[in-house]
C-alpha cells in the first residue's frame, strides 16, 4: 500500500489517470499464480470453508485466506515475497508455451540492463517459438 500511495504521490499530471489493485488480493493472488502441489492442502480447506473464487471484490476476505494458509501449515511470504532462483523447478514449467525458458531469463536479464528487444518482424530473438512452425510461429522465417 506504501508504494501504491507513493507513485500516486508523484503523479501531477490530470491527464494520468493511477488505478491500482488490492494490495491483499494481489498478494493472495501472488500465492496461488507461484504455488505448487503444497498449495492444494490451502485450495482444499477454502472450498471446504466455502470460498468462492469467481468474484474478488465481492467474496474476497483478506484474514481469511491467512487462516486458510496457517491452517494449512503455508507461509503466504514464501510465494508471494521470495525471488525465485534462475536454476529453480517452477510450478509452470511444465507448460509448453513454445517459448523456452532460457529466453525469458535472457530477457530477465535485459531488463534489469535497461535494453530491448527488436519486434520479431524485425529479427528473429531465438525464443524458441519459432518450433511451434506454421502461422502460429513468430518468427517469419519459420514460415512458409
Amino acid at each position: 500500500m506504501k508504494k501504491q500511495e507513493f507513485i500516486g504521490s508523484k503523479i501531477n499530471d490530470r491527464k494520468i489517470r493511477y488505478l491500482f489493485h488490492d494490495p491483499g488480493t494481489s498478494r493472495i493472488e501472488a500465492v496461488l499464480a507461484r504455488g505448487d502441489r503444497k498449495l492444494s492442502r490451502a485450495l482444499a480447506i477454502a472450498a471446504e470453508e466455502g470460498f468462492v473464487f469467481d468474484a474478488w471484490d465481492e467474496c474476497f476476505h483478506y484474514d481469511k485466506w491467512l487462516s486458510v494458509f496457517e491452517k494449512a501449515d503455508i507461509d503466504p511470504s514464501f510465494y508471494a515475497n521470495r525471488a525465485f532462483g534462475k536454476d529453480e523447478v517452477l510450478p509452470w514449467d511444465i507448460i509448453d508455451c513454445g517459448v523456452d525458458k532460457s529466453f525469458f531469463l535472457r530477457e530477465s536479464q535485459k531488463a534489469y540492463e535497461e535494453k530491448t528487444t527488436p519486434n520479431c518482424r524485425e529479427m528473429c530473438s531465438a525464443c524458441g517459438a519459432n518450433k511451434l512452425g506454421g502461422e502460429r510461429s513468430c518468427c517469419p522465417k519459420a514460415k512458409k
